[in-house]
Formats: structure tokens, C-alpha cells, sequence
């Protein structure tokens, strides 16, 4: 049995669903050391030990100004003397975020495993990207990603870590699977039983617009821009807009979107429940039949590749760096290069709307085998795996 410390937020579904399929898979011992405690999301973890970081919910955490300016640097003086509590036990210490508290001193970590590395999810490198040269978050970020011995990621991010930071430890190939596809995968349920539960008539066609809360997502855009279109009046009556404001939005964004929903007279649907479960995801997924992913930035996000495998039409931006793995798995979706031609895009498909439904048919079969949590932990235990007999 292997000793492995993931860094990383412990109340993330993806973490559990990683720790789970982890564990089954192999022989190993994990200990979670979070950031940050959401007690209200989950109550039980898989982890064999978890620590949290209760710096946030602290008196001095709170204060706005403060509180935040000093908290990566008591972050890290926490997370060393916990390190130094270990012993050094881990056999494999693993960043799954790299927060700005954790580029504070990197080379002292090598102290505590001769394996340590990291790996950046979501929006997390795209961002990064975007950032100016001369910030000083990235400027300390290159210097934590070339401390490493290893890092763990999507074939893109390789190019950037390689060539922006220095970095000339194991590369490894890995990506999250989806519980999500899993579950659509066991369920018995119609569109139109999905519609249904989600209020949404059967006959409109449902336009999901992003997968989150986030203003990245550019919901009101994307509104303003299909409401001031011409064409809008020959389709107003068939839309149903569907928003998820589940994580990142504030509340004066969630007043500004449904403010703009209401504007366009269409029937709409806004998901604003912190927490679903995957059944309530998987719903969502097989009611939505257009789906836009129009946002600033982003990895290759769970929710596009669930869009996808439900049989949506999937209109997104071409800037994305990562979404070529989904072409050469074989979905078929359309990129656009700017909100505008999007647009344009959404009402080309409007006028054969039929013929586009057909086409993605042939998406539902390819995402259940490919990314389930069995199929994907697999790099990710060789990469461990390759790790410990690299250190033997």
C-alpha cells in the first residue's frame, strides 16, 4: 500500500468521485488536506484522513480587507506545520489547486516526498493564460510548477507548463471522469420525462445557456444578443432558456439574468439549489437540446462533455485549447469564433433544427465508455504507479 496526500478542496464532488475510483482501483492509503471546509456539502468522505484549513471561517479570515491579503501566507505556515506533523509519510504529495498560498517557498516541499507534483482543473490553466506576464501570481506560479517532479493533465497543458515555466519533470496524461455520464448511462427517462420534472413544455426547445453561475458564462449576452436578432420573433414562442446559478453566481447577478429572461417573454427555467445530486444533473443534461458554451475561458469541463453525451446541440467558441480531444473522440458540436457568430449560428440551426437533432444523435453513444470514472482513473493510477518505482 502507497501513502498518497492530495492538496486539494476535499468537499469537491470531483475530489470524491477521484478518491473513490482511486481506491478502487488500487492499493493506496489517501490523506486530504483542504483549503477550505463547506461542512454543508458533504458530512462523509472517502478520504482515510482529511484535514481542513478553517483560516476562512476564522474572525480574522472575514475581514475583507485584512483577512484576505494575509491569508495566503497563514495558509502557508499552516499547511507547513502540518507537514512537518507527518513525519514525512506520504509517499506522493499531489497539488490538485494550486493556490497563491502554495507558491510560497515550493522547493521546501521536496523535504517531506520525493514525489511532489501537481495538476490545474477547469478554467484554472485557461485563466492563467489570460493573465499578464508581469502578475505576480504567475510569475510565482512558474516557480511552484518548475519545483515539481511531475505533473498530471490534459495533453494541452503539457505545452504550457513545459514551455512557460521551466518545468522538466514526469509529464503524465489524465482527466476527470464524470459520475454524471454514469448516470445518465443507468437511467430510464425520456426527453420529455426530463422536460417534464424541469417544468419545461415538451414541445419548446430548451436552450441551456453555460453550465454555471458564473458571469464568465456571459448569460446576459447571450440573452441581449438572440432578443435584438431580427429573427427573433419567428422562434420566441418555441424557446425555453434553461440557467444553472448553482455555483459562483452573486446575487445581484442572479437578479440581472432572470431580470433579462424576463425580457424576452420565453418560458425559462433557473436552477438556483446550491446542491444536486447527479440524478438532478443527469435530468438536466437530457432535457436540454442546445446548449452554449460561450465563456471566457475554460479547461475541458465535465458539464460540455454530459451536454454532449446527452444528444444536445453544443454551439461553443473556438478558443478553447483543450476541446480538440473531443473532436478526436468523435463528438460532433460547431465552433464559433465570437459571441456575434454564435448568434448567427444559433439561428442557422433554428431554421433546420430537425436535421441538427438527427445529427447529434450519434453523440449519445460515444461519452458513457470513454469518460466514466473507471475508464478515466486509469492514467492516473499508471501515473502513481510509474511514480513509485521511478523513487524505489
Amino acid at each position: 500500500m502507497y501513502r498518497i496526500l492530495l492538496v486539494a478542496d476535499a468537499s469537491s464532488i470531483f475530489i470524491i468521485k477521484f478518491v473513490q475510483a482511486l481506491k478502487a482501483n488500487c492499493n493506496v492509503n489517501v490523506t486530504v488536506y483542504s483549503p477550505f471546509h463547506n461542512r454543508h456539502i458533504q458530512k462523509e468522505y472517502p478520504y482515510d484522513r482529511v484535514y481542513f484549513d478553517e483560516y476562512r471561517s476564522s474572525a480574522l479570515g472575514k475581514l475583507r480587507f485584512f483577512g484576505s491579503r494575509l491569508q495566503p501566507y497563514i495558509q502557508r505556515y499552516k499547511f507547513e506545520r502540518f507537514l512537518k506533523s507527518q513525519n514525512k509519510e506520504y509517499d506522493i504529495i499531489h497539488f490538485h489547486w494550486l493556490l497563491p498560498a502554495w507558491t510560497i517557498f515550493p522547493k521546501k516541499y521536496k523535504k517531506y516526498s520525493s514525489n511532489v507534483g501537481g495538476s490545474m482543473w477547469g478554467g484554472e490553466l485557461e485563466k492563467l493564460r489570460l493573465l499578464q506576464s508581469k502578475s505576480i501570481y504567475r510569475y510565482k506560479l512558474k516557480k511552484l510548477l518548475s519545483s515539481f517532479s511531475f505533473y498530471i493533465g490534459l495533453g494541452e497543458s503539457k505545452k504550457f507548463v513545459e514551455n512557460e515555466t521551466g518545468f522538466s519533470g514526469n509529464f503524465f496524461y489524465g482527466m476527470y471522469g464524470s459520475s454524471i455520464i454514469e448516470e445518465m448511462q443507468n437511467m430510464s427517462i425520456s426527453k420529455i420525462e426530463a422536460k417534464k420534472t424541469l417544468n419545461i413544455h415538451p414541445n419548446k426547445i430548451a436552450v441551456m445557456l453555460g453550465y454555471s453561475g458564473k458571469s464568465i458564462h456571459r448569460h446576459v449576452e447571450i440573452l441581449n444578443k438572440i432578443l435584438s436578432n431580427k429573427q427573433f420573433a419567428a422562434f420566441q414562442k418555441r424557446l425555453h432558456f434553461v440557467v444553472s446559478m448553482t455555483r459562483g453566481a452573486t446575487e445581484q447577478y442572479i437578479v440581472e439574468v432572470e431580470e433579462t429572461l424576463k425580457k424576452t417573454g420565453c418560458g425559462y427555467t433557473m436552477i438556483k439549489s446550491e446542491y444536486q445530486t447527479d440524478k438532478d444533473v443527469a435530468i438536466l443534461r437530457y432535457a436540454t437540446d442546445l446548449a452554449f458554451q460561450l465563456s471566457e475561458f475554460d479547461g475541458l469541463s465535465s458539464s460540455i462533455k454530459e451536454i454532449l453525451s446527452s444528444g444536445a446541440i453544443l454551439i461553443c467558441g473556438n478558443w478553447f485549447s483543450n476541446y480538440h480531444i473531443l473532436k478526436e473522440d468523435g463528438f460532433i458540436y460547431w465552433e464559433v469564433g465570437s459571441l456575434d457568430s454564435g448568434i448567427e449560428k444559433f439561428y442557422d440551426i433554428m431554421w433546420s433544427y430537425k436535421s441538427y437533432v438527427d445529427v447529434c444523435k450519434a453523440n449519445i453513444k460515444i461519452g458513457g465508455g470513454k469518460y466514466s470514472w473507471n475508464e478515466c482513473i486509469k492514467p492516473w493510477a499508471s501515473a502513481y504507479s510509474n511514480l513509485l518505482k521511478q523513487t524505489i
